[in-house]
Formats: structure tokens, sequence, C-alpha cells
């Protein structure tokens, strides 16, 4: 039986594009796309984690907005993923490169032709029905006025 992991991410918005970075050659599925984010820890809500996991990943911070889409529950060769998409937007721009390389903005309609992990193409096949600079808008303007 496969190991059930939850798992928050951030679909990291910048003018119509989302951020996504290929997972480093040295893990499971290496140079394949993926978003930022990872492991929910006992204790952490989804927020929390998707907080965390990009603070420590890219060294930035975030405005946190909606969810992308309720939980997708999904597989991969060793796991069973449950996977929490938020919508964010970056607050300081640092980048860095931990668990990723290349890091890129891209469309979503350059994300559907990008070799990405199973359980992330709803997410993927979702986003390019999206206004993602309304989204985006939306989160920065909540965001201000808090």
């Amino acid at each position: 039986m496969k190991k059930k992991i939850d798992v928050a991410l951030a679909v990291i918005l910048a003018e119509g594009r989302v951020l996504v970075g290929r997972r480093n050659l040295d893990r499971i599925y290496g140079g394949w796309w993926e978003f930022p984010g990872g492991k929910i820890e006992p204790g952490e809500t989804p927020i929390m984690a998707v907080r965390r996991e990009v603070a420590e990943e890219l060294g930035d911070q975030l405005m946190l907005g909606a969810p992308v889409m309720p939980p997708i529950l999904g597989e991969h060769a060793l796991a069973q993923v449950h996977l929490f998409p938020y919508y964010a937007c970056l607050t300081t721009h640092h980048l860095r490169q931990v668990a990723a390389y290349d890091l890129r903005f891209v469309t979503p309609q350059q994300l559907l032709t990008m070799q990405v992990l199973g359980p992330s193409l709803p997410i993927v096949q979702h986003l390019t029905t999206v206004d993602l600079l309304a989204v985006q808008n939306q989160i920065e303007t909540s965001n201000k006025t808090k």
C-alpha cells in the first residue's frame, strides 16, 4: 500500500503567468516541472505549510489568495498525494533554487506542453480557464486592505 502525503502548493502569479520549477535531478521525477510547495507537517494547516515551504524553497514571502480548486487526490509511483493548491503572489523576489532548478514564469498554455507531475495536471488544466491577471489583482488588492 502506498503512503499518503498531504501537500500544499503555491500557484504563484505574475503578469498572467505562473511560477514553476524543475525538480532537482537527484529526486524522484527529477527534471519534471512542479509548483512550489511541499509536505504538510503534523500540526500545520495547508496555509501554514505553503508559507513555510515557499520560504524554505525560494526564500520568499507570499500574499495568499483563495484555493485554486478543492483539494485533489492523486497518485504517483511512490505515494498517494492530497494536493492543496493556493493562488499566491510574491511579496519578495529572491527566487532561490533549493528544491528545484530552472524556475520560470510561464503561461498556462505553455505549462500544458511541459512534463508536469500527474497529480498536478487538473490544476494546470484549470488554470487555462482562469483570468490570472484578475486573480492576481484580487490578491494584491485584498492584501493592501489588510
